[in-house]
């Protein structure tokens, strides 16, 4: 039996369906990292980028060899490295460490330095160097200049120091956890937080603010935050200044361990 025009239209508005999920599943295939792949998919590597990674491994310290992956060409195998399967460019670096336990011997940590060879990935958009031992060390001024970044965790490294301001320009961070460094890490000036407007995740517990009067109103500022944690950062905000009226996306605020006298919300 012929078809009527109606049921041919209907027929073509199906097969037109079925190839935009069809062309909407490859292309999110296609833009996945490595670490999602089987080994024989993995991307190649970007040679430029190889040479960054091994500039940035030289100045490590590695006694637990958490990094005896990072030989050979095929960089996007390394462990704690994915890259692009459409691109082969380095996305992401994951080198969270084991964090502090009571056998020392047991750390599987990272020191040393942080080379600024970072700059070399150019496409970075995760970069995780949690629960290491950067002793002595301040979180470097040039991470700022990683401008694709969307997640950073800088936590439990044991930096010291000033929190560089050039964290603000980060536009596209999403996630920024800076939380339980040393006793040392301080930031006199807040304004750079104000920049950070696709921020949803926001924490610098540890962080010593103490000399940071209006804290408030640059927080007011970040209109996707919806996470915010500043305990123990030695907060002494005056009463009744305390407003969250802009922060219509905020979930979550911590703020035990300061000495703040009074708090309100309206």
């Amino acid at each position: 039996m012929a078809k009527s025009p109606m049921d041919t239209l209907q027929l073509s508005c199906i097969q037109v369906a079925i190839a935009l999920l069809l062309f909407t599943q490859a292309k999110s295939t296609t833009e996945g990292t490595s670490a999602l792949l089987p080994d024989e998919a993995i991307p190649s590597c970007v040679a430029g980028e190889r040479s960054a990674l091994l500039a940035f491994r030289a100045g490590l310290s590695d006694p637990a060899n958490l990094l005896s992956s990072w030989k050979g060409d095929g960089c996007c195998r390394w462990k704690g490295v994915y890259c692009s399967n459409r691109t082969s460019h380095v996305v992401k670096l994951d080198l969270r460490g084991s964090g502090y336990t009571i056998d020392a011997d047991s750390r599987k940590v990272l020191a040393g330095n942080i080379s600024s060879s970072l700059l070399g990935l150019r496409h970075l958009r995760y970069l995780d160097l949690s629960s290491n031992e950067f002793d002595k060390m301040q979180i470097p001024e040039f991470i700022g200049s990683l401008h694709k970044l969307t997640y950073l965790d800088l936590s439990m490294s044991m930096f010291i120091g000033r929190v560089p301001p050039q964290l603000g320009n980060l536009s596209n961070l999403q996630y920024l956890n800076l939380a339980y460094n040393s006793d040392g890490i301080y930031s006199t000036d807040i304004t750079w937080l104000s920049r950070l407007t696709s921020v949803e995740h926001l924490d610098m517990t540890w962080v010593n603010l103490s000399t940071i009067v209006h804290w408030l109103p640059v927080v007011n500022m970040l209109p996707t935050l919806k996470f915010l944690r500043l305990n123990s950062c030695q907060l002494r905000t005056s009463p009744d200044s305390l407003q969250l009226s802009n922060l219509t996306s905020l979930e979550a605020l911590l703020l035990a361990g300061n000495h703040m006298a009074h708090f309100q919300t309206r």
